[in-house]
């Protein structure tokens, strides 16, 4: 299930490396690290972009995020990848995702490999970014865009422009 909305000129997207976080035995730090972002951010809007199912309480299943650690978050991007277990179930009907509704957060999953989903995964290898405070957080600074449509369960991610990275992450 794809939500519905436009959000344009977003100035971060951070990301959580999959292949970092399934080597991973200390999850919770992702989440927090998650949190760090969104606090350092003060009034900006970031995408998040990570495997498995944000805000599960299972860490096997995706990053633990508690809901209070988004709050700047624009949009969130479920990824999906077969081959390390992290295949985001649909969020609707709990509590964590009514709450993105009511605070107008976009939803959308992608399940690499499945027909009509394209996870441009050289796109986070080859632009610059900044580290944050785990290994496996990469923020992406420049100006990002989100076009959702929940009608035709489509969605979609742009890079409108990607810049050096900036320091001060951790």
């Amino acid at each position: 299930m794809v939500t519905h909305g436009v959000k344009e000129n977003i100035p971060y997207l951070v990301y959580v490396d999959h292949h970092v976080y399934a080597q991973e035995t200390r999850f919770h730090d992702v989440a927090r690290g998650i949190g760090t972002v969104n606090d350092t951010l003060k009034g900006s809007r970031f995408i998040l972009v990570a495997p498995g199912r944000v805000g599960s309480s299972n860490p096997l299943l995706g990053v633990p995020v508690q809901y209070n650690e988004i709050t700047r978050c624009s949009c969130i991007v479920e990824v999906g990848f077969p081959k390390e277990g992290y295949m985001p179930e649909l969020s609707f009907g709990t509590h964590f995702f009514t709450d993105l509704e009511i605070d107008g957060i976009l939803y959308m999953p992608v399940y690499e490999g499945a027909k009509n989903n394209i996870f441009d995964e050289s796109f986070f290898d080859s632009s610059p970014y900044a580290l944050g405070s785990h290994a496996g957080i990469r923020i992406y600074s420049g100006s990002f865009s989100v076009y959702t449509d929940g009608d035709r369960n489509f969605g979609v991610v742009v890079a409108d422009r990607v810049d050096e990275p900036e320091n001060g992450w951790d």
